[in-house]
């Protein structure tokens, strides 16, 4: 397992500015702790997406603050059916096939890089998560 995976700058700007401005934050499978650095969450359920680690009442999909991969965007709103399988394995063969939530935490000089016109990226090995920023490709 190797993968790409590009966000839009624009959106993960929104979702590092919930996380600065929350009181709470997560750590995936340990739950609400204080004093959790600003950060994101990279998820793989129904699609690949990036969520804010702040603690909230309301779920991602509620809120409007998640970022899905480009082009790793949720099988279960395809209507096709073999749309949605062939989705599934897209997702399948870039991340694997368990669910998984992990940890970014960001560092100020990173979430300086992030604004709209940039792309942000995730590297993705079974052994190693990295990132870049980069200016979005046209």
């Amino acid at each position: 397992m190797k993968a790409k995976l590009v966000f839009k700058g624009s959106e993960v700007r929104k979702l590092i500015d919930d996380s600065k401005k929350a009181k709470e934050r997560s750590i995936p499978y340990v739950g609400p702790r204080k004093n959790v650095p600003v950060g994101l969450l990279l998820v793989k359920d129904d699609g690949v997406y990036l969520i804010s680690n702040a603690v909230t009442k309301q779920t991602p999909s509620e809120s409007g603050l998640i970022a899905y991969a480009t082009g790793y965007g949720p099988p279960s709103k395809l209507v096709d059916q073999d749309a949605r399988g062939e989705q599934y394995e897209k997702i399948r063969r870039a991340v694997g096939g368990d669910d998984f939530a992990e940890a970014l935490a960001i560092n100020p000089s990173t979430e300086k890089l992030i604004v709209a016109g940039m792309d942000f990226i995730v590297y993705l090995t079974p052994d190693k998560v990295s990132i870049q920023i980069r200016a979005a490709a046209a």
